[in-house]
């Protein structure tokens, strides 16, 4: 028997959590809050229900175990609605189909719940990550991509003389993610740093001789349409210098290759070159050895690793001081390592008792200074028990300790290793502060300076202009204003002539012997005892002389004497110029020691390099691609290391701007 209505199946009142209350009414879910009707929600269709199901939990707090139990669904899918809605919005409850690209291009293809288990798995490994107690990112703003207005140009394939200078770049967006770096440093107009950047790549030593070059191929290669003319560069330059953000740029750079294990950080290598200024400003001097003299500049400290790559750099004023250098250099490295100290060569330079007790706590080798070799000739052979092989030589080493002393009786005693040679009779000897490192270890930092190592400098300012600063300006005195006093000075001269007149007659005293009479008495000797009297009257004014230069200070300031103030030689520019050199020599290592694994003979693996490198070629630039076909040597051994290192590039995945960085050959 039918009823003359019909009604709607209505269930019973749930609790969802929140104080709230659910009813599937048909194809609807009404909703109550303290017994009070709020509203009403589709349920019929499967994306109004994902949709009313977020919206419950995410706008009334409703519990997702709760709404579970009532709709009959599985907690996982309650998830990864939430999940989707978060990450794409409503658009992404909509179902997923193979061919849903064709009817809706914003929906989304392939199985939804994958991606979303993929972007837990990814979530939970940024969790672990956070617990690993190595770091192994630099900052996380660094791993932020960081748009810029360059290489966004699109173009088809072009001929370009300077195609090779792409090779480098893609291993410095590989290495250090060059772009994303300077731009979050310049906020997002670093030109001029990829301008230097391409100029040390072609050898082009200074902006003034960018006139020489093709505007439109050079401007292609640092991402412009054209490079701009001289003027409008100036500016560029001089606006990018301005900033004064020469420092930021420089830790952020060696801070990131530290920490990403592009360096070694345990043997290091220090050594420093010098920039001379030829302009009329009074400012600090330092010994230019090309000159060998003392001239007015800088200089710059320069720490490389075993591998000959730039780790850090620091530039000074005048002769600069290598002892502030080094600890300061130690005391970098150990807050980016762990507190572990790097072992740190130098040259002599560093030689002298106080310097030695001021650097007591680091870890420093060097050479010993005015080594007695008679006193190490003596040294029995068979105490000789350890052996290394060093620059193509054995070495036999002992080890000693030795107390060393300077006028003014300070004492250190330092661990001594003599190493001995057969083949250039002779033996050698390191002195070091280090206390844990083994005998073989102290002499093979010192030998490896002395090989490869040493010539870093030599071959840096073969490749490039080490010298250069593009913005030389001299405006700010500077904080060191203390000369040697003149009035010292001219004590200590006087004090010097007192004891050359005393050694000049002592001398002559000697040449005229005491006689005897006959009676065996003295015979006088007039000018003899002339000389005696002159004697003992330049003694009195010697120590006369010692009182009155221990009463003067060695050194005075400027203020004193009211002379002109020494001035300081702005280093923003150069530091700049330095620091794209810098990363640039590392690129290039990475490079040269990539196709060293190609090719027979080490010999040629600089000139195929460099050949690459400047090659010409084509370039073209797509929305999603930069494209470059480079020239191949057709020498069959370098064509294929070439082409090898090509594959090497591209299987990097180097991208610029956002961009793949593609590499190939060109055909004939």
């Amino acid at each position: 028997m039918g009823t003359l209505f019909e009604f709607e199946e209505i269930s019973a009142k749930i609790l969802i959590g929140n104080r709230l209350h659910a009813v599937i009414n048909g194809d609807k879910i009404d909703i109550y809050k303290n017994d009070v009707f709020i509203e009403s929600k589709p349920i019929s269709k499967d994306f109004e229900k994902r949709l009313t199901v977020v919206e419950l939990v995410n706008n009334y707090g409703a519990m997702k175990l709760r709404i579970a139990e009532l709709l009959e669904v599985s907690r996982q899918s309650i998830d990864n609605w939430l999940d989707s809605y978060t990450k794409n919005g409503a658009v992404g409850l909509i179902n997923n189909t193979k061919d849903s690209w064709k009817k809706n291009s914003k929906r989304f293809t392939g199985n939804k719940a994958r991606e979303l288990e993929n972007d837990r798995f990814q979530e939970s490994q940024k969790q672990e990550s956070l617990e690993i107690t190595i770091d192994f990112k630099a900052d996380a703003d660094d791993l932020e991509e960081v748009k810029t207005d360059l290489y966004t140009d699109t173009y088809g394939l072009e001929n370009n003389r300077y195609a090779g200078t792409m090779l480098v770049i893609g291993m410095l967006e590989h290495l250090y993610n060059f772009s994303s770096l300077s731009a979050s440093v310049y906020n997002g107009h670093a030109d001029f740093i990829h301008l230097f950047m391409a100029m040390h790549i072609n050898q082009i030593s200074s902006v003034e001789q960018l006139k020489v070059v093709h505007k439109h191929e050079f401007g292609r290669i640092i991402g412009k349409n054209k490079l701009e003319s001289m003027p409008i560069l100036w500016t560029d330059i001089h606006q990018g210098v301005d900033q004064r953000k020469s420092n930021e740029l420089h830790d952020k750079v060696f801070n990131y290759q530290c920490v990403k294990g592009l360096v070694g950080l345990e043997n290091l290598f220090v050594d420093g070159h010098f920039i001379p200024y030829y302009g009329n400003e009074k400012t600090h001097k330092g010994f230019y050895t090309q000159r060998d003299l003392m001239i007015k500049g800088q200089t710059q400290m320069f720490v490389h690793d075993k591998s000959g790559r730039v780790v850090y750099f620091e530039t000074q004023e005048g002769k600069g001081d290598i002892v502030k250098a080094l600890k300061k250099t130690s005391e970098y490295i150990s807050r980016l390592n762990e507190g572990i100290k790097p072992l740190i060569t130098v040259d002599r330079e560093v030689w002298g008792v106080e310097n030695f007790i001021y650097l007591k706590d680091e870890r420093i080798v060097t050479w010993e200074k005015f080594s007695n070799q008679d006193e190490l000739q003596q040294i029995d052979i068979a105490l000789f028990t350890d052996e290394i092989y060093k620059n193509q030589r054995h070495w036999q080493l002992f080890e000693d300790k030795k107390e060393y002393r300077d006028k003014d009786k300070n004492l250190i005693v330092l661990r001594r290793v003599v190493m001995h040679n057969e083949s250039i009779d002779r033996r050698l000897c390191v002195v070091t502060t280090d206390n844990s490192e083994d005998k073989k270890i102290i002499a093979d930092a010192m030998l490896s300076r002395w090989g490869s190592n040493e010539n870093t400098f030599k071959f840096m300012g073969e490749r490039t202009n080490m010298h250069y600063n593009p913005t030389i300006e001299i405006a700010a005195e500077s904080q060191y204003q203390e000369i040697e006093n003149p009035q010292y000075k001219k004590a200590q001269q006087e004090l010097t002539q007192l004891k050359n007149k005393l050694s000049k007659t002592e001398r002559d005293l000697g040449k005229k012997p005491a006689t005897e009479n006959k009676d065996g008495g003295l015979r006088q000797n007039q000018h003899r005892e002339q000389l005696n009297q002159n004697c003992i009257v330049i003694k009195q004014n010697i120590q006369k002389a010692k009182i009155v230069l221990e009463g003067i200070s060695k050194r005075i300031n400027l203020d004193q004497i009211d002379d002109v103030k020494f001035k300081v030689i702005d280093k923003e520019g150069g530091d700049l110029w330095a620091i794209c050199e810098s990363l640039f020599w590392n690129s290039r290592k990475e490079l040269t020691e990539r196709i060293f694994q190609y090719l027979p003979d080490m010999r040629d693996t600089i000139p195929v390099l460099e050949a690459l490198i400047k090659a010409p070629g084509r370039i073209q630039s797509s929305a999603n691609m930069i494209l470059v076909k480079l020239e191949i040597n057709e020498t069959p051994r370098f064509k294929s290391a070439q082409i090898q290192l090509l594959r090497y590039m591209n299987n990097l995945d180097c991208r610029i701007n956002g961009k793949f960085l593609r590499f190939d050959k060109m055909s004939k």
